[in-house]
């Protein structure tokens, strides 16, 4: 036991210090991320935010040890993909949709057709009210995972619906201005 509480003490102020492994950032990042889903899965959306932005934060700061684009630099980039979809399903939650579409432009520039990422960004730009960017997403998403058809249909028809909702409560707003 005293053994084990040394060693993880030690990893701890070499984690505080800046001076952990590229191996042990990578099981840090790991770690952070189950961490995230967990707090993710209590509703503590504050926390999981937090350990997802550390873990990227962790996967950053290796990124820029490599030449981009070499296979190290690539496997780091592939590496940040889940904790940006993690990290944008964060901020979708919490209605900050600007935030969410910027990670996941990042996302749908590493890897243009992510399922997760194609989805998310639909609802960021429907629930920003960017109705066509939200349409092409959608659209996209469909081509890309034909399993998606019939929730892809109700998603555009559900945002035709607020569309034409919004437009009816603008016309009889404006009509009492008259």
């Amino acid at each position: 036991q005293l053994f084990q509480l040394n060693s993880r003490k030690q990893w701890y102020q070499r984690r505080v210090r800046g001076t952990m492994s590229d191996e042990e950032k990578r099981a840090l990042s790991v770690e952070l991320r189950e961490k995230g889903n967990q707090h993710f899965k209590e509703k503590d959306l504050a926390k999981a935010e937090d350990c997802y932005a550390r873990a990227i934060g962790v996967l950053e700061q290796l990124g820029l040890r490599e030449q981009p684009n070499s296979d190290a630099w690539n496997e780091i980039e592939d590496s940040k993909l889940p904790l940006l979809l993690n990290y944008s399903q964060v901020k979708l939650s919490q209605k900050e949709y600007a935030v969410a579409i910027t990670h996941l432009n990042t996302v749908l520039k590493r890897d243009p057709n992510n399922p997760k990422g194609l989805y998310r960004r639909a609802t960021a730009h429907a629930g920003s009210w960017n109705v066509e960017e939200a349409r092409q997403d959608w659209k996209k998403l469909a081509e890309v995972d034909p399993s998606q058809a019939t929730l892809v249909s109700k998603r555009l028809a559900d945002l035709t619906a607020a569309v034409k909702l919004k437009e009816l409560e603008e016309k009889e707003r404006l009509k009492g201005m008259f």
